[in-house]
């Protein structure tokens, strides 16, 4: 018999951002949220690390800062990010998903499917 919480995993959509890159394990969070109030910490700790990222650049930039700015202590970020580098790397998923919804949305208002082929190879090029 299956358990309980197999089929609730085995049931849940994979986020479309680890589907866009295949980052080495250590380059991803440790832990995704599952509860509501545990996604608006992770949603407030990114919220907080892409203000702090653009205002003070990567060399400043400091996971204890990004715990302040979000009001969580900085075990609760830890808990999701082992250090500056995995939230960038996030902050770039994230950033990648946002595209590509962006870009299907832009389709649907377009008549021709040729510039699709076209944007995804100029997407790919800013990618690499």
């Amino acid at each position: 018999m299956e358990s309980v919480s197999s089929t609730r995993t085995q049931r849940r959509r994979p986020d479309p951002a680890l589907e866009i890159q295949n980052d080495p394990q250590e380059l991803m969070p440790r832990k995704r949220p599952t509860q509501e109030r545990s996604k608006r910490k992770f949603d407030a700790l990114l919220a907080a690390s892409r203000e702090l990222l653009v205002e003070v650049g990567f060399e400043s930039f400091t996971c204890e800062e990004v715990a302040a700015r979000a009001e969580v202590p900085i075990g609760t970020l830890y808990q999701f990010f082992a250090n500056k580098y995995v939230i960038v790397c996030e902050l770039n998923r994230q950033d990648l998903v946002a595209v590509g919804q962006e870009l299907a949305d832009f389709n649907g208002e377009i008549p021709s499917l040729d510039w699709l082929r076209h944007m995804n190879r100029f997407v790919d090029h800013l990618a690499e």
